[in-house]
């Protein structure tokens, strides 16, 4: 027979020694290890961590190497979908490398047609 009794809501305590636990299980590191990695910000964006962005530890999944802490939308989106490290490179190089000079000239403002007045 199951019991009735309401099981205890884990403490805040509980919750993160959890947390430690699971991230030394899947990635390796300790609190302190992690802490050394913790730039207060996402690397690529440099947006700060805060309630809306939490950190996502960035891994490389063929050798393991954890690489530092991302946001999930770069981490998901903007490192994980280029895995192909010299097209990301020779994206680089093209926008900060040397450009024609030639500036593309402003479109003329179009003129608008008058409207006729109703009689």
């Amino acid at each position: 027979m199951k019991s009735t009794k309401p099981k205890k809501k884990p403490t805040q305590e509980q919750k993160e020694r959890a947390r430690w636990r699971r991230i030394f299980k899947v990635y390796g590191i300790t609190k302190e290890q992690y802490d050394d990695i913790d730039t207060g910000s996402c690397f690529v964006c440099t947006r700060d961590w805060s309630d809306n962005v939490r950190p996502n530890i960035d891994h490389d999944h063929v050798t393991g190497e954890v690489r530092g802490l991302l946001c999930n939308y770069c981490n998901h989106y903007r490192v994980g979908r280029h895995r192909d490290y010299e097209l990301v490179f020779r994206i680089a190089t093209y926008l900060k490398g040397p450009h024609t000079g030639w500036i593309v000239p402003p479109k003329p403002k179009r003129k608008r047609k008058k409207r006729k007045k109703a009689i």
